[in-house]
């Protein structure tokens, strides 16, 4: 893979010398500005590649694009962000099964993105991953899996007090406890 090697203008020389004593957030682009000046300098790409860690087509890239692009070549091109994985109707699914109760069915309190993973695959036959449901819970501030949160009664329904324990401790005199010993 060969790029063929040609001499650098002074203007271009004081920008890649400017972008190798640039901040340390362009780490990449003064690396690759050091590969630049140093093919021009005549260094082999096994000499760069070696002196910055990297292979040597990588070494080969930059010189190329630099040639093609300029300065401007050195930097990342932009991507397009990824695809989304699950459209609308999913997420608002998730979202509307997170603010409800378990169905009695699960046998669960409140939610885990594990256990709604799975009723979501079980019931509706929408395969989700958890990881999923818990960025997207992340991304809406919601919490289900924190006590006190969407939380069902433990029981059928709410415990009446022991009336015998209630009598007792209504006959105790004020500032006295009763004590089993």
């Amino acid at each position: 893979m060969a790029v063929n090697r040609y001499t650098l203008t002074d203007e271009q020389r004081s920008e890649l010398i400017m972008l190798v004593r640039g901040s340390a957030e362009e780490r990449a682009v003064a690396d690759r500005a050091r590969m630049v000046l140093w093919w021009d300098e005549g260094m082999s790409a096994r000499a760069i590649a070696a002196l910055l860690h990297v292979s040597p087509p990588t070494v080969y890239l930059w010189p190329a694009r630099f040639a093609r692009l300029g300065t401007e070549g050195l930097y990342d091109a932009p991507r397009p962000a990824p695809p989304p994985v699950h459209d609308g109707r999913v997420r608002a699914r998730i979202l509307a099964l997170t603010r409800q109760s378990p169905p009695a069915e699960t046998g669960l309190r409140r939610w885990s993105s594990r256990a709604m993973a799975r009723y979501l695959q079980r019931s509706e036959g929408v395969a989700v991953s958890h990881t999923f449901i818990a960025d997207l819970w992340r991304e809406n501030n919601l919490q289900p899996y924190r006590t006190g949160t969407f939380r069902l009664p433990a029981g059928p329904g709410p415990r009446a007090p022991d009336s015998a324990a209630a009598d007792r401790f209504q006959r105790l005199p004020r500032g006295e406890m009763h004590t089993n010993s």
